[in-house]
Protein backbone atom coordinates (compact mmCIF):
# COMPACT_ATOMS: atom_id res chain seq x y z
CA UNK A 1 0.00 0.00 0.00
CA UNK A 2 2.99 2.04 0.96
CA UNK A 3 4.90 1.73 -2.05
CA UNK A 4 1.88 2.60 -4.33
CA UNK A 5 1.24 5.33 -2.24
CA UNK A 6 4.74 6.87 -2.96
CA UNK A 7 4.44 6.43 -6.83
CA UNK A 8 1.13 7.94 -6.88
CA UNK A 9 2.35 10.56 -5.48
CA UNK A 10 5.41 10.42 -7.65
CA UNK A 11 3.11 10.44 -10.61
CA UNK A 12 0.79 13.73 -9.67
CA UNK A 13 4.53 15.59 -8.74
CA UNK A 14 5.56 14.58 -12.31
CA UNK A 15 2.12 15.64 -13.63
CA UNK A 16 2.73 18.98 -12.33
CA UNK A 17 6.27 19.25 -13.36
CA UNK A 18 5.13 18.52 -17.05
CA UNK A 19 2.57 21.04 -16.69
CA UNK A 20 5.36 23.86 -16.99
CA UNK A 21 7.30 21.94 -20.02
CA UNK A 22 5.16 24.83 -22.41
CA UNK A 23 7.04 27.26 -20.96
CA UNK A 24 10.11 25.30 -21.47
CA UNK A 25 10.87 27.84 -25.16
CA UNK A 26 11.61 30.53 -22.16
CA UNK A 27 14.96 28.84 -21.12
CA UNK A 28 16.21 26.32 -24.06
CA UNK A 29 15.99 29.00 -26.57
CA UNK A 30 18.28 31.41 -27.57
CA UNK A 31 17.01 35.52 -26.95
CA UNK A 32 19.40 36.54 -29.28
CA UNK A 33 19.33 33.59 -31.96
CA UNK A 34 15.40 34.08 -32.15
CA UNK A 35 15.60 37.60 -32.48
CA UNK A 36 18.14 37.23 -35.64
CA UNK A 37 15.88 34.95 -37.46
CA UNK A 38 13.27 37.31 -36.28
CA UNK A 39 15.22 39.79 -38.61
CA UNK A 40 15.95 37.81 -41.52
CA UNK A 41 11.99 37.48 -42.54
CA UNK A 42 11.85 41.09 -42.77
CA UNK A 43 9.33 41.92 -39.95
CA UNK A 44 6.19 43.80 -40.28
CA UNK A 45 4.66 45.66 -37.41
CA UNK A 46 2.23 43.15 -37.44
CA UNK A 47 4.74 40.10 -36.49
CA UNK A 48 6.23 42.67 -33.66
CA UNK A 49 2.42 42.89 -32.31
CA UNK A 50 2.03 39.32 -32.37
CA UNK A 51 5.93 38.67 -31.04
CA UNK A 52 4.91 40.94 -28.17
CA UNK A 53 1.69 39.61 -27.65
CA UNK A 54 3.12 36.08 -26.94
CA UNK A 55 4.81 37.37 -24.49
CA UNK A 56 2.13 39.32 -22.43
CA UNK A 57 0.34 35.87 -22.90
CA UNK A 58 2.85 33.95 -21.22
CA UNK A 59 3.20 36.11 -18.36
CA UNK A 60 -0.62 35.93 -17.66
CA UNK A 61 -0.31 32.16 -17.66
CA UNK A 62 2.76 32.39 -15.05
CA UNK A 63 0.82 34.45 -13.10
CA UNK A 64 -2.44 32.26 -13.21
CA UNK A 65 -0.43 29.01 -11.93
CA UNK A 66 -1.14 27.90 -8.37
CA UNK A 67 1.15 29.05 -5.67
CA UNK A 68 0.70 25.90 -4.01
CA UNK A 69 -0.37 22.22 -5.32
CA UNK A 70 -1.37 19.73 -2.74
CA UNK A 71 -0.42 16.08 -3.42
CA UNK A 72 -1.64 14.37 0.05
CA UNK A 73 0.37 15.61 2.19
CA UNK A 74 2.37 17.18 0.33
CA UNK A 75 2.67 20.88 -0.89
CA UNK A 76 4.53 22.22 -3.45
CA UNK A 77 5.32 25.73 -3.48
CA UNK A 78 5.68 27.30 -7.16
CA UNK A 79 6.53 30.99 -6.08
CA UNK A 80 10.51 30.70 -6.76
CA UNK A 81 9.76 29.00 -10.19
CA UNK A 82 7.00 31.64 -11.23
CA UNK A 83 9.22 34.44 -10.28
CA UNK A 84 12.19 33.08 -12.38
CA UNK A 85 9.66 32.06 -15.05
CA UNK A 86 8.52 35.60 -15.01
CA UNK A 87 12.02 37.18 -14.91
CA UNK A 88 13.02 35.35 -18.19
CA UNK A 89 9.62 36.19 -19.61
CA UNK A 90 10.36 40.13 -19.34
CA UNK A 91 13.91 39.45 -20.78
CA UNK A 92 12.29 37.63 -23.80
CA UNK A 93 9.35 40.81 -24.12
CA UNK A 94 12.56 43.70 -23.54
CA UNK A 95 14.78 41.70 -26.70
CA UNK A 96 11.67 42.11 -28.94
CA UNK A 97 10.96 45.37 -28.35
CA UNK A 98 14.28 46.91 -28.33
CA UNK A 99 14.68 45.60 -31.62
CA UNK A 100 11.72 47.51 -32.61
CA UNK A 101 12.68 50.75 -30.74
CA UNK A 102 16.19 50.19 -33.01
CA UNK A 103 14.04 49.91 -36.26
CA UNK A 104 11.99 53.33 -35.22
CA UNK A 105 14.66 55.01 -33.89
CA UNK A 106 16.91 54.16 -37.49
CA UNK A 107 14.16 55.62 -39.38
CA UNK A 108 13.41 58.92 -37.25
CA UNK A 109 17.01 59.64 -37.16
CA UNK A 110 16.50 59.04 -41.28
CA UNK A 111 13.80 61.39 -41.49
CA UNK A 112 14.99 63.74 -39.46
CA UNK A 113 18.57 64.10 -41.34
CA UNK A 114 16.48 63.98 -44.75
CA UNK A 115 14.54 67.32 -43.49
CA UNK A 116 17.42 68.73 -42.45
CA UNK A 117 19.58 68.18 -45.60
CA UNK A 118 16.70 69.48 -48.07
CA UNK A 119 15.72 72.60 -45.77
CA UNK A 120 19.64 73.54 -45.82
CA UNK A 121 19.98 73.27 -49.43
CA UNK A 122 16.80 75.09 -50.37
CA UNK A 123 17.96 77.37 -47.94
CA UNK A 124 21.19 78.09 -49.79
CA UNK A 125 21.37 81.94 -51.04
CA UNK A 126 20.94 81.91 -55.05
CA UNK A 127 23.68 83.83 -56.09
CA UNK A 128 24.50 82.38 -59.62
CA UNK A 129 24.15 79.63 -62.23
CA UNK A 130 24.83 76.86 -59.64
CA UNK A 131 23.37 77.81 -56.41
CA UNK A 132 20.28 78.40 -58.53
CA UNK A 133 20.52 74.48 -59.59
CA UNK A 134 21.07 73.25 -56.21
CA UNK A 135 17.98 74.92 -55.49
CA UNK A 136 15.60 74.17 -57.58
CA UNK A 137 16.68 70.31 -57.28
CA UNK A 138 16.16 70.58 -53.78
CA UNK A 139 12.81 72.17 -54.68
CA UNK A 140 12.27 68.96 -57.23
CA UNK A 141 13.44 66.19 -54.31
CA UNK A 142 11.35 67.97 -52.17
CA UNK A 143 8.27 67.43 -54.52
CA UNK A 144 9.31 63.65 -55.47
CA UNK A 145 9.85 63.27 -51.84
CA UNK A 146 6.56 64.50 -50.40
CA UNK A 147 3.69 61.37 -50.73
CA UNK A 148 6.40 59.06 -50.05
CA UNK A 149 7.64 61.17 -46.34
CA UNK A 150 4.07 61.18 -45.76
CA UNK A 151 3.58 57.42 -45.96
CA UNK A 152 6.79 56.97 -43.85
CA UNK A 153 5.43 59.59 -40.44
CA UNK A 154 2.94 56.78 -39.61
CA UNK A 155 5.12 53.26 -39.60
CA UNK A 156 7.12 55.53 -37.15
CA UNK A 157 4.88 56.88 -34.94
CA UNK A 158 3.50 53.08 -34.89
CA UNK A 159 6.50 51.76 -34.03
CA UNK A 160 7.28 54.17 -30.86
CA UNK A 161 3.34 53.60 -29.76
CA UNK A 162 3.60 49.64 -29.88
CA UNK A 163 6.79 49.70 -28.29
CA UNK A 164 5.71 51.80 -25.07
CA UNK A 165 2.34 50.12 -25.13
CA UNK A 166 4.53 46.96 -24.53
CA UNK A 167 7.03 48.51 -22.41
CA UNK A 168 5.40 51.63 -21.07
CA UNK A 169 7.95 52.31 -18.44
CA UNK A 170 11.19 52.67 -20.73
CA UNK A 171 11.53 55.91 -21.10
CA UNK A 172 12.82 57.45 -24.21
CA UNK A 173 15.84 59.82 -23.68
CA UNK A 174 14.86 63.67 -24.52
CA UNK A 175 17.18 63.91 -27.45
CA UNK A 176 14.93 61.11 -29.40
CA UNK A 177 11.31 62.31 -27.92
CA UNK A 178 12.03 65.49 -29.70
CA UNK A 179 13.01 64.42 -32.39
CA UNK A 180 9.69 62.55 -32.28
CA UNK A 181 7.27 65.48 -31.42
CA UNK A 182 8.88 67.26 -34.30
CA UNK A 183 9.42 65.20 -37.17
CA UNK A 184 6.28 66.13 -38.51
CA UNK A 185 5.83 69.36 -37.76
CA UNK A 186 9.66 70.25 -39.34
CA UNK A 187 8.51 68.71 -42.72
CA UNK A 188 5.43 70.32 -43.05
CA UNK A 189 7.28 73.71 -42.46
CA UNK A 190 9.72 72.23 -44.89
CA UNK A 191 6.92 71.82 -46.99
CA UNK A 192 5.92 75.87 -46.60
CA UNK A 193 9.13 76.79 -47.09
CA UNK A 194 9.10 75.16 -50.57
CA UNK A 195 6.42 76.96 -51.36
CA UNK A 196 7.40 80.35 -50.52
CA UNK A 197 10.99 79.32 -52.18
CA UNK A 198 9.08 78.39 -55.57
CA UNK A 199 7.06 81.95 -55.92
CA UNK A 200 10.07 83.96 -55.29
CA UNK A 201 12.03 81.77 -58.32
CA UNK A 202 9.48 82.67 -60.70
Amino acid sequence: YLTGSIQGAKNKVNDVLESFNKFEWLWSDSIIDSVKEFNKKTPTLTDYEEKLKKFEDAEEQIEDIDVIFKIGAMALKTDNLKQGLKVWVKEWKAAYAEDLHKRAKALLDQLSEQTKTLQARLQKEVKDIDSLGMVMSALEEIRQQEAEIDMKFGPVFEMYELYNQFLPNNTLDTQEMDARSVLKRNWEALIHEADVKQKELK
